[in-house]
């Protein structure tokens, strides 16, 4: 959680749709719950396809695809993974059926919490992007991902992906929407 990586402007400068909050330096647990691109195409630069690969096959991930020399395979629509086979992996994951030691998914419940009230914990990772890569205005498609524990129960794993309007309307709705279908399922 603190591999921290400082800001190159130089390097990445800022895009004028960037939040203030990408513009300086962030550790893995800061990048995770900003979603600062910058650091994590740092890290799939410095970590390589191949290492990917071996990685994202030992998961199930998806298509488990991450092209030699890539940064942006997880955002250009390379590596590719349906809300489906998204919760499979969540659920093995919790299940402890992949090779991820626990100090890994300790760290990960540190970050990905979103929500606590009485004993319930809401778990995800948010992600959005325009539908036209140079149109930050139009359109926009978007996700949450994540689980949500119960106290003496399984935990419950979702996957919600939506297109909108604009970038505020997936802002809004995703956990709206995730809130109130755990709500509706006696979960919330």
């Amino acid at each position: 959680l603190a591999h921290a990586i400082d800001w190159d402007p130089e390097r990445w400068p800022a895009g004028a749709h960037w939040p203030a909050d990408w513009a300086q330096g962030q550790t893995l647990a800061s990048a995770f719950r900003r979603s600062a691109v910058w650091y994590f195409r740092d890290l799939a630069a410095g970590i390589g396809g191949p290492i990917y690969r071996e990685r994202l096959t030992a998961f199930g991930y998806g298509n488990a695809a991450a092209t030699d020399g890539s940064d942006l395979f997880w955002l250009d629509g390379e590596l590719q993974i349906s809300p489906r086979e998204q919760t499979a992996f969540l659920a093995a994951l919790l299940r402890d059926e992949l090779p991820v030691s626990a100090t890994a998914k300790t760290m990960l419940r540190e970050v990905a919490l979103l929500n606590e009230q009485g004993g319930h914990r809401l778990y995800g990772k948010t992600g959005a992007g325009p539908l036209d890569a140079a149109d930050f205005d139009g359109p926009f498609r978007g996700w949450l991902v994540g689980w949500f524990e119960r106290p003496d129960r399984a935990p419950v794993v979702y996957a919600l992906f939506v297109d909108g309007p604009d970038w505020g309307s997936i802002e809004r709705f995703r956990r709206e929407a995730s809130e109130s279908l755990l709500r509706q399922a006696g979960g919330w």
